[in-house]
């Protein structure tokens, strides 16, 4: 029964991988992003053959088991650089790979030209269980691609903690430009981390578990329960990691491409910004979120407040960070929350109606706001007020 299941994923997943390569290609044009997200389709696909290729001969296959190895290793780099476009500021930053991004693939496909460039007999012996005797070079290039394919499950967790710090600084750069950020966010790649992180430990412990029961009897390794149970894992896990990028990543747009270059906050070092002239931005934006209620504006932004002030986004952004010490974020969520506070304590009106009225875009944002603001729910600050007065 498991065999059944693990031939199904595994016939499945190069099929939906290439698929999603070819959907993510087509749309170039659209967003530049699309096309690393193409091209981390294709490495899943080739690095995932179907399981009719085990009728292929011996050769065919260790010749792909070598070149899966370069292969796999360019996966967590090219999921970087989609990071990179999905994140990049209003003014474009460079999201080309690093050479030293590249420098465990360039190792790993260096090690795999080495093993074809072997003569036949001693490429038996190390790659189809031949009786050639392994020389000290042979042993080095076998020795390298075994490393190198475990490094890849520790690259994977490594990129991981490197993506999740790049979406920390995104998600504050959203809270200085944007008062509504969760269309934004890129939630769905924390998915992708936690589904890269536990592919790398079930590659682990399949590479384990085949190395402990291979120097009892490699014959028997791929009918042990242990052995189909962590392929089934990993098998199904990298479906799943397609799957993702499939329903969301096709569809994802970077979250500042709608930030004017001019909106994009700088350091405040070099500053010309006096404290007076903090002051009298502060009562600008006072009397534009009190008097003329603009945080009532489901998108209200940086520069669509800067320009109704009559103020730069950098100045404005410098007095909300500095005098006001609050991100625009939480400048403008305060507001809100304020007047849905009033509604709440003398309405009966329904909480998502009163959360749509202020300016948020959905009831779980007015709801994670609220809360974080006063410390309850909205609909148990209601209950618990004493001062609740409703008007007839």
């Amino acid at each position: 029964m498991t065999q059944d299941v693990i031939f199904l994923l595994q016939g499945a997943l190069p099929v939906i991988a290439l698929y999603s390569a070819a959907l993510a290609w087509s749309q170039v044009r659209i967003w530049v992003g699309f096309g690393p997200l193409g091209l981390l389709f294709l490495l899943i696909f080739l690095i995932s053959p179907p399981p009719q290729t085990a009728a292929l001969p011996p050769m065919i296959l260790a010749l792909w088991q070598i070149w899966a190895v370069p292969l796999a290793l360019m996966i967590a780099p090219v999921f970087w650089s989609y990071i990179q476009a999905l994140t990049a500021e209003p003014k474009g930053s460079d999201t080309r790979l690093d050479r030293a991004d590249l420098v465990p693939a360039g190792i790993a496909a260096c090690a795999a030209l080495a093993a074809f460039a072997m003569p036949t007999p001693m490429w038996r012996a190390a790659f189809q269980n031949g009786e050639a005797e392994l020389g000290l070079g042979a042993m080095l290039v076998v020795g390298t691609l075994n490393v190198m394919a475990m490094l890849t499950y520790v690259q994977w967790l490594v990129y991981g903690i490197r993506v999740y710090r790049r979406l920390v600084a995104y998600r504050q750069k959203l809270r200085d430009l944007f008062a509504s950020t969760e269309q934004k966010e890129l939630l769905w790649i924390h998915w992708v981390i936690g589904l890269f992180a536990l592919n790398a430990i079930s590659g682990l412990l399949l590479n384990l578990v085949f190395s402990i029961f291979s120097l009892v009897d490699a014959d028997t390794v791929s009918s042990t329960i242990g052995y189909q149970i962590t392929t089934l894992a990993s098998t199904l896990l990298s479906l799943m990691l397609v799957a993702v990028f499939g329903v969301w990543g096709l569809r994802q747009r970077p979250g500042l491409a709608e930030a004017r270059p001019d909106a994009a906050p700088e350091k405040y070092n070099k500053s010309a910004l006096s404290l007076p002239d903090q002051q009298r931005i502060a009562r600008k934006l006072n009397r534009a979120m009190h008097a003329e209620h603009l945080y009532r504006e489901p998108d209200l932004s940086l520069w669509r407040l800067s320009d109704h002030i009559g103020v730069t986004p950098n100045y404005l952004s410098q007095t909300l960070n500095e005098h006001l010490q609050m991100s625009f974020f939480d400048y403008v969520n305060r507001s809100r929350i304020e007047e849905a506070k009033s509604h709440l304590l003398t309405s009966e009106r329904a909480v998502t109606d009163i959360a749509y009225d202020v300016g948020f875009n959905s009831r779980s944002a007015f709801y994670t706001a609220f809360k974080r603001v006063t410390g309850q729910t909205p609909s148990a600050f209601r209950k618990a007020s004493p001062q609740r007065t409703v008007q007839p």
